[in-house]
């Protein structure tokens, strides 16, 4: 049987950033009840932190490097993109 490619989720955060408490919040949520997706919340205000050329505002949401969310999911979006492959991973 095949493993699924290991999901990696990084979320991009100011701390001006009017919206980022919330995808602080939906990190930690993605992270319990999702665990087979390692993620990484990223301070841009950190000097030591590169951004990628792809982040222009935050919250952003890479997922395996791509644009995943600009701004903050959805519930539902969430739960279809990760409870899916979740399903398909047990």
């Amino acid at each position: 049987m095949k493993q699924a490619a290991p999901l990696q989720l990084k979320v991009y955060v100011t701390p001006h950033c009017f919206n980022c408490d919330y995808a602080m919040e939906i990190a930690e949520t993605v992270r319990r009840r999702y665990p087979h997706v390692a993620v990484q919340v990223i301070d841009l205000s950190d000097p030591q932190e590169p951004r990628p050329e792809i982040v222009f505002a935050t919250p952003t949401y890479l997922l395996n490097g791509c644009v995943w969310s600009l701004g903050n999911p959805s519930q539902q979006q969430i739960e279809k993109t990760f409870g899916r492959v979740a399903e398909h991973s047990s």
